[in-house]
């Protein structure tokens, strides 16, 4: 779990530095340079129906139209496969045995000498704990 979280700062720090980097350089060519019209890194620009998008001077058009119907459609296709699943009943008996298996091992694990042991070992932390601060 550390180290994942160690990776995911050292990209996080990584983007941050690519990115303000390329901002200082594009603010120093615009400064430079003066362009008719100002480089910017990364732009969105909406237009009636086409989304304009721009990244480092590379631009994309996208029809909203068209993804908002693929979106629509995909949603439905997702809604329809989990009411599928979720009204199967071979997945709710594997579930629920999944389920049970679980709570078997648990309620065993709970029971075992090795929690008792350590709930024992708590408890008496505690109690020497709440004598110590009666005689303080």
């Amino acid at each position: 779990m550390l180290r994942c979280l160690a990776i995911i700062i050292t990209i996080g720090v990584f983007l941050t530095v690519v990115s303000l980097g390329v901002n200082l350089s594009v603010a120093r060519f615009n400064q430079t340079v003066l362009p008719p019209e100002p480089i910017k890194p990364f732009y969105i620009k909406e237009q009636s129906d086409r989304l304009q998008i721009a990244l480092v001077g590379e631009t994309i058009e996208v029809n909203k139209k068209a993804i908002e119907n693929k979106l629509v459609t995909y949603l439905e296709i997702g809604r329809q496969q989990c009411t599928a699943v979720k009204d199967n009943p071979y997945f709710i008996h594997q579930v629920a045995s999944i389920f049970s298996h679980a709570r078997q091992k648990w309620d065993l694990w709970l029971n075992s000498d090795q929690v008792k042991a350590v709930n024992g070992w708590i408890k008496e932390q505690l109690d020497s704990y709440q004598s110590d601060s009666h005689k303080s």
